[in-house]
């Protein structure tokens, strides 16, 4: 089965309001820059997933284009350093502006390694597509990217130990009626699945019977060690998008 969660995990193990939310969405890409990976600590509060949560999903901006100075260095440079196939003054002036136009749109740190990449590689003036072919080897993401998608791994990772946690209490019988009434029907849903709660005349109540599997977490330190850290209860997880899938890491070890 696979079952779309995260909403609904969501609106059991957070507690920011609508208002916060947005407040954080407007802030969210000034605290990814300002974030410092060592700084987040191993277990979040709420407030802190909901922060967290805003800056994994926060839209980056597209690199700023290079400056038209640099780019008219980088121009003037490849000139005086290669030769140009015999071209006229009248052909430099229409050349330039040509490279111009077709190089404006990428950032500085691709233009960069276009000087680097033409100084090395080449004999004569590169011309437009050996630029193009060059600049294609370019990382042109934001600088950002890294930091953003590490992020989102720790949103994932925290939602799925609260997720665990809430099976864990299931499956030791530790949660009273009223704790399961109000569990997320998609939660409860995923429960009866692993054995952990039953239909009772349209209630879900615990299963009282033993033999049912527990969580992954419980049987962790009878695996090899260092274990999985993806993997997680009965070899499924829960990805960013909330959707409970089969684990193809069963074997890959955690770094």
């Amino acid at each position: 089965m696979t079952a779309t969660i995260a909403t609904t995990l969501d609106r059991l193990l957070s507690t920011a309001t609508t208002s916060s939310n947005s407040l954080q969405l407007n802030d969210a890409l000034p605290s990814l820059e300002r974030l410092k990976r060592e700084d987040v600590p191993a277990v979040l509060t709420a407030k802190m997933l909901a922060r967290l949560e805003a800056m994994a999903n926060c839209p980056l901006p597209a690199p700023e284009p290079c400056p038209e100075d640099k780019l008219l260095e980088l121009v003037i440079l490849l000139q005086a350093t290669l030769p140009s196939r015999n071209r006229s003054e009248i052909d430099q002036a229409v050349l330039t502006e040509a490279y111009l136009q077709m190089l404006r749109r990428f950032p500085q740190s691709a233009i960069a390694h276009l000087q680097t990449a033409a100084l090395e590689r080449c004999r004569w003036f590169p011309t437009i597509a050996e630029c193009m072919d060059i600049l294609g080897e370019a990382d042109t993401r934001h600088h950002l990217v890294g930091k953003r998608e590490w992020v989102r791994s720790r949103v994932s990772r925290e939602k799925q130990t609260r997720f665990d946690s809430i099976m864990l209490a299931l499956w030791a019988r530790e949660m009273d009626q009223a704790g399961i009434d109000a569990l997320p029907l998609a939660v409860k849903r995923i429960a009866v699945e692993r054995g952990y709660l039953r239909m009772v005349d349209g209630e879900f109540v615990v299963r009282h019977e033993s033999g049912n599997r527990p969580p992954a977490l419980l049987t962790a330190d009878a695996r090899p060690d260092p274990a999985c850290n993806t993997c997680q209860d009965v070899g499924r997880i829960l990805t960013l998008e909330g959707e409970e899938v089969a684990c193809d890491c069963v074997h890959e070890m955690a770094a």
